[in-house]
């Protein structure tokens, strides 16, 4: 039994290093469905959630999100991606910010464009269409470079 779990834990180590972006993939997209999952008004469950979506760095993070942002159906959970992707100074988070300041949903607007604001130093209390135009005006830069 010992050799089985053995070669078990082998296997999944082997898997791992040869094929690392699956394992980021595989968390990434159980991530994703566990934020489809959460209630409304849930922040407290989103947000650890979201930033552990935020910090598996595999480099397709916002191609999937753009893909799967309509399939994110509270705006809690859309809001504390947002927010993560800005508090980790993700290299998509700009890019992520400007899918929450283009949302259908007035909050997560708002949330989006205080999060800019605090990220980047832009002056308070510029509405999500100003900041949208910030954003828009350093979209192939980083946060770090913006």
């Amino acid at each position: 039994m010992k050799t089985i779990r053995s070669l078990v834990s082998f296997a999944t180590i082997a898997s791992l290093a040869l094929f690392p972006n699956s394992a980021v993939a595989q968390t990434q997209d159980t991530a994703l469905v566990r934020l489809g999952k959460i209630k409304e008004g849930d922040w407290r469950t989103a947000r650890p959630i979201a930033e552990e979506f935020a910090g598996v760095a595999s480099g397709n993070e916002f191609e999937t999100l753009r893909v799967e942002w309509s399939r994110i159906g509270t705006k809690v959970a859309r809001t504390e991606i947002v927010n993560a992707f800005l508090r980790t100074i993700h290299p998509d988070g700009l890019k992520v910010a400007l899918l929450g300041l283009e949302d259908p949903d007035a909050e997560v607007r708002k949330t989006a464009a205080q999060g800019v604001i605090r990220a980047l130093g832009l002056p308070g209390g510029l509405p999500p269409e100003q900041v949208k135009a910030q954003i828009t005006a350093r979209k192939n830069q980083t946060l770090e470079q913006a």
